[in-house]
């Protein structure tokens, strides 16, 4: 069977990815509209199938008003959710392609 995870950080940007959208009750076809791109392209990230490229995920924290280092903190380390910031909306993403 082959591993869903091939390094630390992968497995850690997964967790937290997961994690926070849940902690700010952000749905997979939120995020999915917010980039133009289909619901099963999202769900790859969640799932652990897909790691994202760098700029995504600077969109993704981008768009969960987070700073990056939070997708790669240790369960211990993540901020709780008094601490994470809002969901912008999609008038204050400029950059979605």
């Amino acid at each position: 069977m082959k591993e869903k995870f091939t390094t630390q950080t992968e497995a850690l940007f997964n967790y937290n990815l997961r994690r926070i959208a849940a902690e700010l009750d952000v749905q997979q076809s939120a995020i999915a509209d917010a980039f133009e791109v289909s619901r099963p392209a999202i769900n790859k990230y969640f799932a652990g199938n897909r790691f994202p490229a760098p700029a995504n995920i600077d969109r993704l924290a981008d768009f969960l008003n987070i700073n990056i280092s939070d997708f790669f903190k240790t369960p211990e380390e993540l901020k709780s959710k008094s601490e994470i910031g809002e969901v912008r909306t999609l008038g204050d993403i400029s950059d979605i392609e």
